[in-house]
């Protein structure tokens, strides 16, 4: 399921979207996850309930075809102690933010689609392999071997 997603996180928050095959209903739809590392009982309540609130703020931001989830990480608690409502609502907007740029992606000349492109500039030729160097084969094979002999073995000649 979250392969299908998109997700953004930092220090203290993972956002994830899932687009939504039924988009019939209105509004985005919410999933919280505030595990034990966080905190006890208390502090796992206070965190999920300045979440809500946070969320419920940014959601018009958000587009209406999408489920959301929040994933709170240990330093969302002190977050929410130290800064309350703003500073998760901050934390949440940082990742809103991010969701909503999305990468330039390239087209590929391959079968999946999923593989992002990369802009590489070329390799130097100083860094190219030569042809000759393919013909090299097996262990025997004496340009392979270094030229001192019993310490190390079959580490390429420097020359190559």
């Amino acid at each position: 399921m979250y392969r299908q997603g998109r997700s953004k996180g930092n220090r203290f928050l993972v956002l994830y979207a899932f687009p939504r095959a039924d988009a019939d209903e209105e509004g985005p739809r919410l999933g919280l996850s505030v595990s034990r590392r966080v905190g006890g009982a208390v502090d796992r309540n206070r965190v999920k309930r300045v979440l809500r609130e946070a969320f419920w703020e940014e959601a018009e931001r958000l587009p209406t075809s999408s489920d959301y989830v929040v994933v709170a990480r240990p330093d969302a608690r002190e977050l929410a102690e130290r800064e309350g409502m703003s500073g998760m609502r901050t934390a949440l907007a940082e990742l809103v933010d991010g969701l909503e740029a999305r990468p330039r992606e390239v087209a590929l000349d391959c079968a999946d689609p999923r593989v992002p492109a990369l802009d590489l500039p070329r390799v130097p030729s100083a860094l190219q392999v030569s042809p000759d160097l393919f013909a090299l084969r097996g262990r025997s094979d004496p340009a392979l071997w270094h030229p001192q002999g019993d310490g190390a073995r079959n580490v390429a000649h420097p020359a190559l």
